[in-house]
């Protein structure tokens, strides 16, 4: 890992993951963004999959993305969403990230 500002250091990158969903299962995993540990993150995307409420049911996904340590006039900076999935195997995820602006995709 290269220092942040030296020579070798980017604050941009492109970060796709497939995320497995448990039949039958809720799931639920963080993501740090422009960081080098979860405690060290500029963003953090929080990921809540519920499980099937039955066999073939849509599973429902509350992401959130927020700013570390924004304060209440930025709260603007910080977005929740809710929707129904259609249940599946796995969940696809895509980061791209470049200094100050993160777009996040997620999808079935």
């Amino acid at each position: 890992m290269a220092a942040p500002g030296s020579a070798n250091s980017t604050t941009s990158f492109d970060m796709e993951a497939k995320i497995a969903l448990p039949s039958g299962k809720a799931v639920s995993f963080v993501a740090a963004i422009l960081a080098s540990s979860l405690s060290n993150a500029e963003v953090l995307l929080q990921i809540n999959v519920s499980a099937p409420a039955a066999a073939g049911a849509d599973r429902v996904v509350n992401a959130s993305l927020g700013v570390v340590g924004a304060t209440r006039k930025q709260a603007t900076l910080n977005t929740t969403l809710s929707f129904r999935l259609p249940d599946a195997p796995a969940l696809s995820l895509r980061v791209l990230a470049d200094r100050s602006i993160v777009e996040t995709f997620i999808v079935r």
